[in-house]
């Protein structure tokens, strides 16, 4: 298994509240991108929540931890 190295943000993100950028876990873990695509098509199949409101969520959740979606 390989060895991924600790990103440590900078403190001015840290007090500013932004997430670790995870694309560099992704490229040595994919099972977890793996993972996190399954969840994300799993709560698409159980149709509790409306598409609308689904893509609504996803931009909130970007806004927050700073992702340019």
């Amino acid at each position: 298994m390989p060895r991924i190295p600790l990103v440590v943000p900078p403190p001015e993100a840290l007090a500013a509240g932004e997430a670790t950028p995870s694309p560099s876990l992704y490229a040595h873990a994919p099972t977890i991108q793996r993972g996190a695509r399954q969840l994300d098509n799993g709560i698409g199949e159980a149709g509790r929540i409306s598409p609308q409101l689904r893509r609504l969520m996803n931009v909130r959740v970007a806004s927050i931890v700073g992702c340019p979606f």
